[in-house]
């Protein structure tokens, strides 16, 4: 998605801020970062916090609270426009029912949002519920999306098929030698993977739509589910049918000795002797999923083909890291004059270099701002303590900003999951991302070699080199150079690749060239890079 495309989105410079709750499990995760990559605030809820910690690059807070404790979660909402929630109960705990937590959780969580003004709420049932209720954990679910209903809030109910994760079980019975099917096996289910079912609902976020049945790109017999598994793993097929009959006594059974446990059977049995078919959506399919990938391919990747930018969430980051650095530098009393020095001298540079400010906002948005505001910042700062000073107040803002900007500049979580080899993937990603440049104008590469392992690209000119040297900030067409010094480091070993650049436009060269070299077959000239 372009950057104008995402703000349009979320209403032009505002940021939507989203409370996910259901953070911790399957789906949770994916949402998260999801929306993350589409530039969202993101705020977790979470009763075991220690459960994101693999996802907290991919969160602004963290919330600790559970959604059965009414008073826990009283300021939850506050500043949030929208809630997502994939609340929901499977294995009994404290003994909570499927009602405490799938109906008066939610419940607890749309009173508070509603009180605190939020805009909308998505929140994650299951196919064809209607026609279910009968079931206790359909109930409770159906029930809230009544009070949902009810509200007249704006909402959007997604209601999947089933997740790639219940399949999961499929596979393991094959592990064990046989795979156990309810009824004839014989009913259809398109099954969704978490990530592909992320993007449904972060759209449900972004659409109109009340109602969204979501399931994946393949639609499958159960019988087919349990042959995709043993073909998986290598092993003659062997499938056992239990018919529906003899479950249904069973069902009642256990329910005299555990209700839940009983209504969780009696829901399995239910869904797999059930068509559970929605309109696809997604392109990971299941075979790709029991074979251990993700199904994704460099190409997919958001970020993919797009020219480089600070991402959203790195600028967030990166505001932090400069009031932090002011603080530090000036105390807080000393802040509040430096803002004002800083707003004039933005003023300023506008109305000195109209032509330029110009020129860069044809190339694009982040280049014009970071043209008035980069050069404000040196200047103020210089004035003060001398250029070089300056310089390097601002060059350590960026080299602590590029662990946290590298990383979301390639979507490195999400790249190194991609099918294929990491490095090959790496490549792919440079040279999308460097032709887009070129297409913007930012930077112009005149050669771009792969040589298998080894990338080269020479870059002739840089945009940001001219433009900051046009405007008297000469120094600052170095950043970028240190910012790829920091922050290179942090992504190269996941995706096995050594950096080199000999030369670069912003350290005196002609031209800029960089290299990227599959681990272990670079030069040792790290400590000649620029």
């Amino acid at each position: 998605m372009k950057d104008n495309q995402r703000d349009d989105r979320n209403g032009g410079n505002h940021i939507k801020r989203v409370l996910v709750a259901g953070s911790t499990g399957y789906l949770g995760g994916f949402v998260c970062r999801e929306l993350t990559a589409r530039g969202y605030f993101v705020r977790a809820l979470a009763r075991s916090p220690e459960k994101l910690s693999e996802l907290r690059d991919s969160l602004d807070e963290i919330v600790e609270a559970e959604v059965t404790r009414p008073e826990a979660l009283e300021h939850v909402c506050d500043g949030i426009d929208v809630v997502f929630s994939s609340v929901g109960i499977t294995r009994q705990k404290d003994g909570l029912t499927f009602r405490d937590v799938d109906y008066q959780g939610n419940k607890n969580l749309l009173d508070v949002g509603l009180r605190a003004g939020i805009q909308k709420f998505v929140y994650v049932s299951t196919v064809d519920g209607a026609s279910h209720r009968d079931l206790d954990i359909v109930d409770a679910h159906e029930a809230f999306v009544d009070d949902l209903r009810a509200s007249g809030l704006d909402h959007t109910v997604v209601r999947p098929t089933a997740y790639f994760s219940d399949m999961g079980e499929v596979l393991e019975m094959a592990r064990k030698g046989r795979v156990w099917l309810f009824g004839s096996g014989t009913n259809r289910v398109n099954p969704i993977h978490g990530a592909d079912l992320a993007v449904a609902c972060a759209d449900a976020i972004e659409g109109h739509e009340t109602e969204l049945a979501v399931g994946g790109p393949q639609t499958l017999t159960w019988r087919k589910v349990a042959k995709l598994a043993f073909d998986t793993l290598g092993r003659q097929e062997k499938v056992s049918c239990i018919p529906q009959w003899s479950v249904w006594p069973l069902v009642r059974l256990v329910r005299i000795f555990n209700r839940h446990q009983g209504e969780l059977l009696a829901f399995f049995t239910t869904m797999a002797t059930t068509d559970l078919v929605a309109p696809p959506t997604g392109t990971r399919t299941l075979e790709q999923h029991f074979k251990g990938g993700t199904g994704m391919k460099v190409e997919d990747l958001s970020q993919f083909g797009r020219p480089l930018g600070m991402p959203k969430k790195a600028q967030r980051k990166m505001l932090g890291i400069v009031l932090a650095a002011l603080r530090d530098k000036f105390g807080l009393l000393g802040m509040a004059p430096f803002f004002i020095k800083l707003l004039a001298e933005q003023r300023r540079i506008r109305k000195a270099h109209p032509d330029l400010v110009a020129k860069a906002a044809e190339i694009g948005p982040e280049v014009a701002k970071n043209l008035v505001l980069l050069p404000a910042l040196f200047n103020v700062t210089a004035r003060r303590d001398g250029r070089e000073q300056a310089y390097e107040f601002v060059k350590d803002i960026f080299q602590r900003v590029a662990v946290h900007s590298m990383p979301a500049i390639y979507q490195i979580d999400e790249l190194v999951q991609c099918e294929g080899d990491s490095f090959d993937n790496f490549k792919k990603f440079n040279v999308a991302m460097f032709e887009a440049m070129d297409r913007q104008g930012s930077w112009r590469s005149d050669e771009i070699v792969d040589e298998g392992d080894r990338l080269r690209i020479h870059v002739t000119s840089c945009a940001n080199v001219e433009l900051f040297t046009a405007i008297g900030c000469p120094e600052l067409g170095k950043l970028g150079c240190d910012h790829d010094l920091a922050g290179y480091p942090v992504i190269l070993d996941r995706v096995d690749a050594e950096f080199r650049r000999p030369c670069a436009l912003a350290k005196g060269d002609d031209s800029c060239d960089f290299n990227f070299y599959r681990r272990g077959t670079a030069p040792p000239t790290e400590h000649l890079n620029k």
